[in-house]
């Protein structure tokens, strides 16, 4: 069959889904093609297995094995679109990368630069090492199967060599085998039926032997003549054919070419460890830090102080002081335009063996401060921002330090240290009371709700609840070692915000048990973080900057002994990371932020209104902006008070349970709210002089982070509220002000709808879903939902319908967007006004002036701290702890 009557056969097999535009290439095991994927509208690389391979296998077969591949999410990896078998062609789909395989660059400058060689090698290294922890080993990495993205590496075709490998001897009978004799691994060339993911390892070390040499170790005439010798003689060391290589670097790549498997490095990322400057090929590496990164005590002992001195210079800028025997204090010093956010709680995380520490930061100054996530290196003197992570809060590391997780809006993702896109593991997180974990076993718990906990593959797929309790808030979490679970504090949501019990879940399917009682006193902006460390120790922090301790009986889940205050002066409870080898990290200052309400110039320009610094929550004015309701959180819960702008006076209305925010009457004599209260929690309305009594028009017995009121119908018959519908997702109601009529859901499908808001005119609602993937900004009409147009692009919420602009946040600040009227209201412009970072608080609601002119926001003031850091802090601590046991 000629080329061109295959391409026609082969666009009619594939009819309506994808159609070819040209041949790319030919391999060992398929043709590739240009390909149209007309569902989507994308350029894709779609891959044909040859006829004689496809006849071996089957469709059944190799469609069953190459899935295997489909769940691998790495920035260094190439996903699997798609594959399938369609009219005897076996086929699968993966993105079509404008740019050079690492084959052709060889091929036009035959050697690359050292640094970007081993640039090269390290991430491909981190590539394999993920595949190898998920089950899949490669099996064909050369040149030609690693892509050059913008720069960077991605490694093609996993998946396509496990599921021919699977048919063993009956691929001979093809004449063709797999690997590339080049880079083909001993005991691939011998015909060994297992192969493991030091095979791999070989290969990538010929890979990188070749980007050093300019050739592979091995050439030969033919693949016996090569395979001979790749049995029989060791190719010479890199460094002698190239003097300007590392010496670490030629041992790492000797290495890594050791006939025998058991000779090379363990697993993938020792490789790339081993690769990296100062570590060399240490006798017995095994992933750990060298012992220069993390034993601080043998510099202490030794009386080595101008080496601990000129540790610090890579670290901080403050001498280290010791207080205890082998105890090592010292604070690090951060850029302005790269400091720590301290509006933004749980925002250190520090990877297990205390090598890097990863931050939110701002990049500019407090004005228009972005908001990123950082990573600061103990081999480095500047900390980097971490690419693709921009509006992130809350970050967490995996086990291995190699990702970060982080949360963006009401997504849940995670991305490489080494470089590449983020990747959204979850969404629909619809409570910003705590941080995730990432366990042993390669799950992440994460709170969706105050009262649910879900868990999720490291790897994505479907999320599984492990915990749903509607009773309950759940506030902060922290990992028990070895999978075992997790610990959060939790209270019951009518008696929350006073007091929360400290508790352990274990994991699958067991049960809570009380660690400590009333551990903690509620903030909402700054939830505590619970730790265990390795010194056997259970560690949280409380809301008057103290850090409490006590020993943790593990087989027992449980604490004998009253907690003890072992640091104090920490600015926020949430301000602390703790490493395996005793690395303590926190930042230090006054405890208590300023927040307050402020108006906003459409420039970003704040101006406080007068009051007190409080903890403010859901402003909204008046319908002439001469007053606001607010939210204001004291240690009884949060409630709903007026603020006359007129007299600078500030009133209650409402003392009787927690009522997260409230919404004005169009004629501005009343106020709906929401009230979690003992025997009658519930949708309010009252008047705002108190004439009259408040009066319950809808009844609630769902967690408080799962309902809110929204809106009043400027006719002022109707009020939106949101709440969990059938699908068990948010959904928008609406309900009669008089309370004559039930309410019923607007807007209830299984996405996630909510912050409904209507046009000046009553016609047309606002809001925010998750239903793309993406939460984003759309308009419907109302009371009668029909089509919807989509306001925000890539990413919105929070919207506010004021003339004829809608304004809304996105991850990287407030946007407005113009509305044309009609009977289809039109986007006609959309643009960025200013950084928000600062004026997010409690509730990510505003409110904006009728003129659209100024905006009402809760400020939180950044705040003065000192990063410090403690080397060895397990000696002090037991010291601390030994009279409690």
């Amino acid at each position: 069959m000629g080329e061109g009557e295959s391409i026609i056969r082969l666009n009619a097999a594939l009819e309506g889904r994808y159609r070819i535009e040209n041949k790319l290439g030919e391999g060992g095991m398929a043709m590739v093609y240009l390909a149209n994927d007309l569902r989507h509208e994308r350029k894709v690389a779609l891959k044909v297995l040859k006829p004689e391979l496809a006849a071996v296998v089957g469709a059944e077969r190799f469609l069953a094995e190459i899935k295997t591949t489909a769940n691998l999410q790495h920035p260094h990896i190439l996903p699997l679109f798609d594959s399938g078998e369609a009219d005897g062609f076996l086929f699968y789909v993966m993105p079509h990368v404008e740019g050079d395989s690492l084959r052709t660059r060889l091929d036009r400058e035959k050697q690359l630069p050292v640094s970007e060689a081993v640039d090269i090698a390290s991430k491909v290294a981190h590539a394999l090492d993920y595949a190898h922890r998920h089950g899949v080993v490669h099996r064909d990495i050369k040149p030609a199967n690693v892509l050059l993205h913008d720069g960077e590496p991605v490694v093609a075709d996993f998946g396509i060599a496990l599921a021919l490998t699977r048919e063993g001897g009956r691929l001979t009978e093809t004449g063709l085998s797999l690997g590339t004799p080049e880079y083909m691994s001993p005991e691939q060339g011998s015909g060994e039926r297992e192969i493991g993911p030091r095979a791999d390892i070989y290969a990538l070390g010929c890979v990188l032997y070749e980007l050093l040499t300019g050739r592979p170790p091995h050439t030969g005439a033919s693949s016996q003549a090569i395979m001979a010798k790749v049995l029989t003689q060791p190719p010479a060391p890199v460094e002698e054919d190239r003097t300007t290589v590392p010496r670490h670097v030629s041992r790492a790549v000797s290495r890594a070419l050791q006939p025998l498997p058991a000779d090379r490095f363990s697993t993938a990322g020792d490789f790339a460890a081993a690769l990296a400057p100062g570590v060399g090929e240490a006798e017995g590496w095994a992933g750990e830090p060298p012992a220069w990164l993390t034993d601080w005590r043998t510099l202490v002992t030794l009386g080595a102080l101008a080496v601990a001195v000129g540790a610090v210079g890579i670290m901080g800028t403050h001498a280290p002081s010791a207080s205890t025997s082998g105890v090592v204090r010292f604070t690090v010093s951060l850029p302005d335009d790269r400091r720590v956010l301290t509006t933004q709680p749980l925002s250190l995380a520090l990877s297990r063996d205390g090598s890097l520490l990863v931050y939110v930061g701002a990049d500019g100054d407090s004005n228009d401060a972005r908001q990123r996530l950082y990573v600061r290196r103990i081999d480095r003197l500047e900390p980097e921002p971490l690419a693709g992570t921009e509006g992130a809060s809350r970050p967490f590391l995996s086990p291995d330090g190699a990702w970060v997780g982080f949360f963006v809006g009401t997504a849940l993702k995670k991305v490489s240290l080494s470089g590449g896109n983020p990747i959204t593991l979850a969404g629909a997180v619809r409570t910003f009371a705590g941080r995730a974990v990432w366990l042993d076993d390669g799950t992440i718990i994460y709170p969706v709700t105050l009262g649910r906990l879900d868990q999720v593959s490291e790897a994505g797929g479907r999320p599984r609840t492990v915990l749903d309790d509607s009773t309950v808030a759940v506030l902060g979490l922290g990992a028990l070692p070895e999978a075992r679970g997790v610990m959060f504090f939790q209270c019951p949501v009518l008696a929350c915000p006073i007091n929360a019990d400290l508790v352990g879940l274990e994991l699958p399917g067991g049960g809570r048990t009380t660690l400590v009682e009333s551990g903690m006193p509620f903030d909402p902006l700054a939830p505590a973080k619970p730790m265990y460390a390795t010194s056997g120790h259970l560690l949280y922090g409380r809301t008057d900057g103290t850090l409490m301790a006590a020993p943790l009986d593990l087989e027992s889940l449980s604490v004998e002994a009253t907690p003890v205050p072992v640091l104090e002066g920490m600015l926020d409870p949430g301000m602390v990371a703790l490493s395996d080898n005793g690395t303590l990290v926190y930042l230090a200052g006054s405890v208590g932020g300023s927040r307050r309400l402020v108006l906003v110039d459409r420039d970003g320009s704040p101006t406080p209104l007068p009051g007190p610094a409080r903890v403010y929550g859901f402003p909204r004015f008046d319908p002439e902006a001469r007053r606001l309701v607010t939210e204001i959180h004291d240690e009884t819960g949060g409630h709903v008070w007026l603020d006359d702008l007129t007299s600078n006076t500030l009133s209650p209305i409402t003392a009787g349970g927690h009522e997260p925010g409230a919404v004005w009457s169009p004629d501005g004599t009343r106020v709906a709210y929401v009230s979690l209260r003992e025997g009658g929690a519930g949708l309010f309305v009252a008047s705002v002089d108190r004439e009259a009594a408040e009066r319950r028009i809808h009844p609630v017995d769902v967690v408080g982070s799962e309902v809110g009121v929204t809106a009043w119908s400027p006719d002022g018959r109707w009020i939106l509220f949101t709440q969990v519908d059938a699908h068990d997702s948010q959904g928008i109601f609406v309900i009669a002000a008089d309370g004559t009529e039930d309410a019923y859901p607007l807007l209830a499908t299984p996405a996630e709808e909510s912050n409904g808001q209507l046009s000046p005119n009553g016609e047309w609602l606002v809001y925010q879903s998750d239903e793309s993937g993406t939460t984003e900004v759309y308009v419907t009409a109302f009371p009668d939902p029909g089509g919807r147009w989509a306001v925000s692009s890539e990413g919105g919420y929070a919207p506010v319908w004021r003339g004829d602009e809608i304004f809304y946040r996105r991850f990287d600040g407030l946007y407005v967007a113009t509305v044309a009227p009609g009977e289809r209201p039109p986007v006609q412009q959309r643009r960025r006004l200013f950084d928000d970072t600062r004026f997010r608080g409690v509730g990510a609601t505003f409110d904006v002036t009728p003129d659209g002119q100024q905006l009402l926001m809760v400020e939180t003031l950044e705040q003065a701290a000192e990063m410090v850091v403690t080397l060895n802090w397990f000696e002090e601590l037991r010291e601390l702890t030994a009279g409690t046991r």
